[in-house]
């Protein structure tokens, strides 16, 4: 079985005619997204460019982490959703006093901000 080509992956141009996604190094880039392209089509091209380049880092993030990057890409959505219920849950909890925080307790007073900032980061800027 091959491997996948380890990221982080950015996106290039190549020429006037393509783009190019893969190491910061065109030479061993994954995959090439016609330029040359109507101009309403480029912002389109770019765009796709740019997803491609997001999925490949993210496997090899997930893969420092020792999960398989593939499976972890496919269960983004599901992981989004269990982060907005636990940072619900946790809210919840404050909020009718089941769940108190220590103040001395560093990892618990970070667990929120941290649900949130990651949710953050997903959505649209």
């Amino acid at each position: 079985m091959s491997k996948r080509t380890p990221g982080p992956w950015v996106t290039g141009h190549m020429g006037i005619l393509n783009l190019w996604v893969g190491p910061s190094h065109k030479e061993k880039s994954v995959c090439f997204i016609p330029w040359d392209l109507h101009p309403i089509a480029r912002p389109e091209a770019r765009a796709n460019a740019r997803l491609i380049a997001a999925a490949g880092t993210a496997a090899t993030k997930a893969e420092e982490l020792f999960f398989d990057g593939q499976k972890a890409i496919e269960a983004l959505p599901e992981l989004l959703a269990v982060l907005m219920l636990a940072a619900q849950f946790i809210e919840n909890g404050i909020e009718i006093g089941r769940i108190n925080i220590h103040p001395q307790d560093s990892s618990a007073q970070q667990t929120l901000p941290a649900i949130r900032a990651a949710i953050a980061k997903a959505r649209p800027s």
